[in-house]
């Protein structure tokens, strides 16, 4: 599959859940994966990835937002397709208070029903080519939302707004205590109000980055997404891409070897990206 071609558009009745479809075939080797806000779901195709910590995947993963830049290792052969989540609409997939949150991850099997986990695998894989596989994937979660889960009794979940609003105005809203609303918060959107705040700013920033936008200069770019000032942009990419913003910046137009595809992407995965 061609580099151009690894995020996809979701089909139109999944854009208000999944802002990409990210597909992976061919690379194997130590890769560099970004933080980011949005909760995600791999299925493999074949192959596997081997983490940091040691844990092997080779059927499917689902991860919360990722506060920090991660290591993992391709084995040969691996392919694998991947939705990526807006954030606060995992909850309408899978039944809130017992989603991953904020750098967590997991076999969806620790999430769902052993036998639903199976299901989705199989489907993936019945087809043997990707695009099969993108399709199978987004069939599972247009039925998932078709059939909204099961929750437990007083579950509720937060709107998108609820990012921009005091934390005080959610728990007025939502008749709770500002404790109360925080834990909601995060139960919504696996991370805290700043957390999540945090990764967005920096998710604007390094859009602009790897769109190859931010061409009048770091510290104007940087105010624009929000920060106080350049030094604060620069501590956040440190540690968010595992990158300066420079090399972020060459990285998306093709330094660094293999090792740093995610941070390529052609033109039209670059529309996507900040949108």
């Amino acid at each position: 599959m061609a580099e151009a071609d690894r995020l996809l558009a979701p089909r139109s009745a999944l854009r208000g859940l999944v802002s990409g479809i990210f597909t992976e075939a061919g690379r194997h080797g130590p890769m560099l994966f970004p933080a980011t806000p949005s909760p995600s779901l791999t299925v493999f195709l074949c192959g596997a990835s081997i983490h940091e910590d040691g844990r092997a995947f080779a059927y499917s993963l689902l991860a919360g937002p990722q506060g920090r830049a991660r290591w993992a290792s391709m084995l040969p052969g691996t392919a694998f397709v991947t939705a990526l989540f807006r954030p606060g609409a995992l909850p309408r997939v899978l039944v809130p208070g017992g989603l991953p949150e904020m750098d967590e991850a997991g076999e969806l099997a620790a999430f769902l029903p052993q036998a639903e986990a199976d299901a989705l695998v199989q489907a993936v894989r019945r087809h043997g080519t990707m695009a099969g596989a993108v399709a199978a994937l987004e069939d599972w979660l247009l039925a998932r939302t078709a059939r909204p889960p099961r929750r437990r009794g007083g579950d509720l979940w937060l709107p998108p707004a609820a990012i921009a609003m005091p934390i005080a105005a959610v728990a007025a809203g939502t008749g709770r205590s500002p404790r109360q609303a925080e834990r909601l918060f995060r139960q919504t959107f696996g991370a805290s109000q700043r957390e999540l705040r945090a990764l967005l700013r920096y998710g604007r920033m390094l859009g602009g980055l790897l769109a190859g936008t931010a061409t009048h200069g770091l510290g104007a770019a940087a105010l624009d997404c929000g920060y106080y000032d350049q030094a604060q942009m620069a501590r956040d990419m440190r540690r968010f891409a595992g990158l300066s913003a420079r090399e972020v910046a060459a990285a998306a137009r093709g330094g660094g070897g293999p090792a740093l595809s995610m941070f390529r992407y052609g033109e039209g995965e670059r529309r996507l990206l900040l949108g």
